[in-house]
């Protein structure tokens, strides 16, 4: 489990990303943040796949995002592209907790 915090940023400055091996549940604790997501089968690799980080980078054609506040929780499977910490329109301190479920 990650406990982070941070200041979302621009879209332009976060890539989306996906994993193999593990979930990722995401919440936050405090703040507000965009995070886009997307099927896998809708991108190309940007980044190629790193093993020891279990993480890969790609470019998608199209952009979903969801409001993140507290109380709501994320879920992203190996074929879910998400980009998280994207500021939604002021730039405000986020705490967020991610665990990372291992799955493959």
């Amino acid at each position: 489990m990650n406990d982070d915090e941070y200041i979302p940023r621009n879209e332009e400055e976060v890539l989306f990303e996906a994993h193999k091996k593990y979930a990722d549940i995401q919440g936050l604790i405090s703040g507000k943040e965009k995070i886009g997501v997307l099927p896998l089968e809708n991108t190309s690799i940007s980044i190629p796949y790193n093993e020891n980080k279990d993480i890969m980078f790609l470019t998608v054609e199209a952009e979903n995002y969801r409001i993140a506040t507290p109380g709501k929780f994320f879920l992203f499977f190996p074929d879910d592209v998400h980009r998280p910490m994207v500021k939604e329109l002021e730039n405000t301190n986020v705490r967020k907790v991610v665990v990372k479920v291992r799955i493959n």
